[in-house]
This record gives C-alpha cells, structure tokens and sequence, in this order.
C-alpha cells in the first residue's frame, strides 16, 4: 500500500478514535423515567404536539441520518480552507477586540460631547450672574 495513503487512513483512524473515545470508554446507563413522568403529566394535545414515546421513533431512519453525519461532521478532515475552532475563536476574539476598541471610542467621544455642552452651559449660566 502507498505510504502516503496509508498515513491518510491512520490518520482518518486516530481522528475517529478521539471523537468516539468520550462515547466508547465511559459506562454509561441509560433510563427514561424523566421522560415517561413528563409523558404522564401531559395534556392529550401536548402529547400530540410533543411526543415523547421513543417506541414511536422510526430508528432505521434515525440511523439513516446519523450515520452520514457522524462521517460528515466528525470523521472526515476539514477543508483546507476552513479554519480550525482554535483559529476561529482567534479570529473571533481579534474581533472583540476591536469592537470593544471601537465601542469604548465612541463612549469617550459621546461622554466628552456631553462634558463639553455642560462645561458651556455652566459657563452661559455663571456669565450671566
């Protein structure tokens, strides 16, 4: 097998490894008598609004829908051109910054505004006596 293949499909394993190891080496236990208690306490029309019966849930085409995203949004490599989450939060506290920046130089510019009219109207007033 191309080496260069081979570490593509490593890589691909060691990503799929990581995004499933929260779900795969925890034990988990699983109940719904939340769920059945809100189901038991609902009017005939919430339930109908809301159904809560998990009997009811069509699971081959849960899965159906599933599957392809785990694969879309978790196991295949992002685009070179979309930035990673560590970038985009860099980018968006860049953007903070300077909207912070600019909001504080605007509050400076409104607050020196009001100071300067009420330095003049003191003066008219004081003038005037």
């Amino acid at each position: 097998m191309d080496p260069i293949r081979m570490q593509r499909l490593f890589s691909k394993m060691v990503t799929l490894s990581e995004v499933l190891r929260f779900f795969c080496l925890n034990d988990w236990k699983m109940t719904n008598a939340n769920i059945r208690r809100i189901s038991d306490e609902m009017s005939p029309l919430e339930a109908d609004l809301f159904p809560l019966d998990i009997r009811k849930i069509d699971w081959t085409e849960y899965y159906r829908n599933f599957v392809p995203g785990v694969i879309k949004y978790a196991v295949q490599p992002r685009s070179p051109r979309s930035p990673s989450i560590s970038e985009r939060k860099l980018k968006e506290s860049k953007q903070l910054r300077e909207s912070k920046k600019l909001n504080s130089g605007l509050f400076y510019l409104l607050w020196s505004s009001v100071f300067i009219i009420a330095l003049k109207i003191f003066k008219n007033l004081f003038n005037k006596v």
